[in-house]
């Protein structure tokens, strides 16, 4: 017997798959306890809900990227400061621990993350589709994750998403033609190499 699902990707996923199921055998499901319309609008409040979340992801990412830009601003000041005072007192240590500097370091810069792993299709429906796939094995640490989809054929890639987690529900996809699916990965250095190629037709 299949387990039910515990993440909220497949519980809607799943959702997908009743509600289409009742539709199409009435015959086999004559009475379901709760009419498939009913059913369909508490999906569709889910995902209205889920898409509020993903909208407000991205203006929590754009908000780091605000502050991190600032960061930068002030970090840049501040090893001026401290170069000029590194020179004007001959790299002193007891002189420059009043500005609670000890003496020039190497700064330390970030790396762009490596390429997301396996990804997969985990499953699929009319219009739909679930993507997974595993964090970079190497680089530094991931801030979110850009999934880009195409139409076979075609060169230029569509951003769909900005996600913080290792997979992703589409909705609203083309049906009836092959649609290929990437991600990469993003932190403040900038992003990684593509995923793997995946695709399937809805």
């Amino acid at each position: 017997m299949r387990r039910f699902p515990s993440s909220e990707a497949e519980v809607a996923a799943l959702a997908s798959e009743i509600v289409f199921g009742l539709r199409e055998h009435t015959d086999d499901f004559p009475s379901p306890p709760i009419a498939v319309d009913e059913l369909q609008a508490i999906l569709e409040s889910y995902r209205t809900a889920h898409e509020a979340t993903v909208l407000a992801q991205g203006a929590a990412a754009e908000a780091v990227h605000d502050k991190d830009e600032v960061m930068e601003q002030l970090v840049d000041a501040m090893k001026g400061v401290l170069a000029y005072a590194e020179h004007a007192v001959k790299s002193d240590d007891a002189k420059l621990k009043n500005l609670g500097w000890r003496g020039r370091k190497a700064p330390s810069k970030t790396q762009p993350p490596g390429a997301p792993r396996a990804l997969e299709v985990k499953q699929e429906g009319r219009g739909w589709v679930y993507l997974d796939w595993k964090s970079p094995a190497n680089g530094d640490s991931v801030s979110s994750y850009r999934v880009k989809t195409r139409t076979a054929g075609e060169t230029e890639w569509k951003e769909v998403v900005l996600c913080f987690e290792s997979m992703a529900v589409l909705q609203d996809q083309q049906q009836g033609v092959e649609i290929e699916y990437q991600v990469v990965a993003i932190n403040r250095a900038g992003e990684s190499i593509p995923s793997n190629l995946v695709t399937a037709i809805l």
